[in-house]
């Protein structure tokens, strides 16, 4: 088995965290929770899935 590794910290944006948290509480509080998903967090925001599940 490979040696665990630290995620690397230069591939994450601020910028993009801060759009993540904003889209996230607006469509819950648009949709509701049931309703939101991490598809429409990711359009809102206009990132990739991939950046969400990284942050």
């Amino acid at each position: 088995m490979p040696p665990h590794r630290a995620p690397d910290a230069s591939r994450r944006s601020d910028r993009s965290r801060r759009a993540i948290c904003d889209a996230a509480l607006s469509l819950v509080g648009e949709v509701g929770y049931a309703r939101t998903t991490i598809e429409g967090i990711a359009a809102r925001a206009g990132v990739g899935k991939q950046t969400i599940y990284r942050w």
